[in-house]
């Protein structure tokens, strides 16, 4: 996981810019991680997520293919925006019994894991304004394995996208009556500032009927 391109505009694994050895060094307080495949980000929301002190795991950063992209959808530029998890991930739809009581999809570290894709490849993204703390909010969309798949993200300032929270519903009408909950009660973004200054480190369906959705929300800082 340490190992990365040292080519400036090489893309990853997940298809964002890979970071350089002279950004990486940038990284030097021991509380940035960075992913370099899908167990890495599972390892992290196991290992990290609602725990003390406050760290971060980078998948990349938007390049300027996938940022005209988004910007043309969206008019919001993410040109070379870090996509990031955070230890303040809401992490809120994962237990089981509790989401499929509900009809909704358990979000599991394997899960989470492939929000990258959800970025990287989506089919469609759209600007949904701004938040309570006036940071503004994107909504991503992909179908995986039958599945229709829903990322957000919120702007903070700091050129990050921090994971906020995920869920995931059923169908239309579990999809309709959480987002309408979601508005109402979620507002909740993290107020912990990072700068670009920490340490490197590592860690190391388809059904006709039914639509299994699953939605994040990102931080955009």
């Amino acid at each position: 996981m340490n190992n990365i391109t040292r080519k400036r505009y090489s893309l990853n694994k997940f298809g964002f810019e890979e970071y350089t050895e002279h950004e990486v060094k940038n990284f030097s307080n021991g509380r940035t991680f960075f992913a370099k495949n899908e167990q890495d980000i599972v390892d992290y929301v196991k290992e990290y997520v609602h725990k003390k002190p406050y760290s971060r795991i980078l998948i990349g950063k938007i390049g300027k293919d996938l940022a005209n992209r988004i910007y043309a959808d969206t008019e919001v530029d993410l040109t070379n925006y870090n996509v990031a998890i955070t230890s303040e991930f809401e992490n809120s739809h994962a237990n089981e019994q509790k989401e499929r009581n509900r009809g909704q999809v358990p979000i599991t570290p394997e899960i989470v894991a492939k929000l990258p894709e959800l970025i990287s490849e989506y089919d469609n993204v759209s600007n949904k304004g701004y938040n309570k703390q006036q940071q503004k909010v994107l909504k991503f969309e992909k179908n995986i394995n039958g599945r229709k798949i829903a990322i957000e993200y919120v702007s903070k300032g700091r050129k990050t996208i921090d994971l906020q929270t995920m869920y995931g519903w059923e169908n239309e009408k579990e999809k309709n009556s959480h987002q309408a909950s979601y508005a109402n009660a979620h507002d909740r973004t993290s107020e912990t500032n990072l700068d670009m200054s920490s340490s490197t480190g590592s860690i190391s369906e388809n059904g006709e009927k039914t639509t299994k959705t699953i939605k994040d929300v990102y931080s955009i800082s």
